[in-house]
C-alpha cells in the first residue's frame, strides 16, 4: 500500500508519502531517489517520508520501522542527512561508512552506485542539486567584493567525505537545517516568497560546503558553447516531450536528467536553452505541460467530474492558484473559462 499526502495550502505545501510492505516501499524509494533493487529481512517494511521543496532543494523527514538492504544506482544529486536513530551502514567500491545515532552524514557520490544497509531508521535528509553548490562554490571562491565570472555557472562539485570535517562542523549543519526547517518550511509566508526559499536554498548550500570538504572542477566556457547548438537543444527537446507525463508526485524531470539525455553537461544545456530560446529547461518543461494541461481542458466534460484542479495535478500544477496565473498568461484567459467553454 502505497499513499501520498499533501497538507498545508498555497505554496505551503508539505507532502507525505506513506507505504507498508515491500513492493510499495520500493515504488516510494525509487521515485523520491533512484532505481534500486530492494530486499526485507524480518517484517515487512513500513516507510514515511515527510518533505518540503524550497526550490531545487528538498528537505525529508525520512522513517523505516524494518530492516532493508538496498543495491542502488547512482543518485545524480547530493543527499545529505543526520541520522536520528537507528542503524545506517553505505558501502561503494572499496569504501564503507557506518553512520551512528546524532552523526551528519553523505548518503553516497552523487555519480557512483552503493549499497545500504539499515534498520529502524528515522533521520533528517536534503537533496541538493549539485548546479547549486556549483553556483554557490562560485560565489564563494570570488575575490571579496566581486561577483562570479558571469561566463556561466560554477564547475563540478565533489565533496571529498561522507562526514563533516569536526563534530562542531557536524552541529553547524543541524542547526541550520533545523532553522531551514522551521523557520522556512514551516513558515506559510516564507513558502510564498520565492526570494526567501531561494535565499534559504542558498544557505543550507554554503553550509553544507563549510562543512564537507569538497573540491571544484571548472567546464571551460568555450567547450560549453561549442555544444550549445541547436542538435543539443533539439535532443533535449525530444526527451521532454517524451517525458512531459513523467509520474512527478513523487519525482520529477531534472536539469540533470535533460542535460544526460541530450549528451552534454548541466551548463551547456542551460545555455543551449537561454540561447536559442530565451528560457530555462525546466521552464520550457513547465511549458509543455501548460499545453497538455490546455488540450486536457478543451476535452474535459465538467458533467463527468472534470475540474481545473485535476487537470492541474495530472501534469504536475499543484497548486491552483499558481496553475491559474501561468495558465493565464500564457493563453489569456482563465483556466476555468477553457474547461467550460
Amino acid at each position: 500500500m502505497f499513499r501520498l499526502i499533501r497538507a498545508g495550502e498555497g505554496e505551503a505545501m508539505t507532502d507525505v508519502l506513506e507505504a507498508a510492505g515491500l513492493e510499495a516501499a520500493g515504488v516510494v524509494l525509487r521515485r523520491q531517489y533512484t532505481s534500486m533493487r530492494l530486499s526485507a529481512s524480518g517484517e515487512q517494511p513500513r516507510l514515511r517520508i515527510e518533505q518540503q521543496h524550497l526550490g531545487t532543494v528538498r528537505l525529508g523527514r525520512v522513517s523505516v520501522q524494518a530492516a532493508l538492504e538496498a543495491d542502488c544506482e547512482p543518485l545524480g544529486t547530493l543527499c545529505v542527512g543526520r541520522l536520528r536513530s537507528g542503524r545506517l551502514r553505505y558501502r561503494s567500491g572499496r569504501e564503507e561508512v557506518l553512520h551512528r545515532p546524532g552523526e551528519v552524514f553523505l548518503a553516497a557520490q552523487p555519480g557512483r552506485p552503493f549499497q545500504t544497509s539499515l534498520r529502524d531508521l528515522a533521520c533528517d535528509v536534503a537533496v541538493l542539486d549539485p548546479v547549486l553548490l556549483g553556483d554557490v562554490a562560485a560565489e564563494l571562491a570570488a575575490p571579496s567584493g566581486q561577483a562570479p565570472s558571469a561566463s556561466g555557472g560554477g564547475g563540478r562539485v565533489r565533496l571529498l567525505s561522507y562526514r563533516p570535517v569536526s563534530r562542531e562542523a557536524g552541529v553547524l549543519w543541524t542547526r541550520t537545517y533545523a532553522y531551514v526547517h522551521s523557520a522556512v518550511a514551516g513558515n506559510p509566508h516564507a513558502m510564498h516568497s520565492p526570494l526567501i526559499l531561494a535565499q534559504a536554498a542558498r544557505h543550507l548550500a554554503a553550509v553544507t560546503l563549510s562543512v564537507f570538504p569538497y573540491t571544484t572542477a571548472a567546464e571551460p566556457a568555450h567547450l560549453a558553447g561549442r555544444d550549445a547548438h541547436r542538435d543539443t537543444l533539439r535532443r533535449a527537446i525530444a526527451y521532454l516531450e517524451a517525458h512531459a507525463d513523467q509520474d512527478i508526485t513523487v519525482a520529477d524531470i531534472t536539469v540533470a536528467d535533460i542535460a544526460e539525455a541530450a549528451h552534454v553537461t548541466v551548463r551547456t544545456i542551460q545555455l543551449a536553452f537561454r540561447r536559442h530560446l530565451d528560457t530555462t529547461p525546466l521552464g520550457y518543461l513547465r511549458r509543455i505541460r501548460l499545453h497538455h494541461a490546455h488540450d486536457d481542458l478543451r476535452a474535459a466534460a465538467p458533467g463527468r467530474g472534470d475540474s481545473v484542479a485535476a487537470i492541474a495535478a495530472r501534469w504536475g500544477f499543484a497548486h491552483p492558484g499558481r496553475f491559474a496565473a501561468l495558465y493565464r498568461r500564457e493563453f489569456g484567459r482563465s483556466p476555468s473559462l477553457t474547461l467550460h467553454g
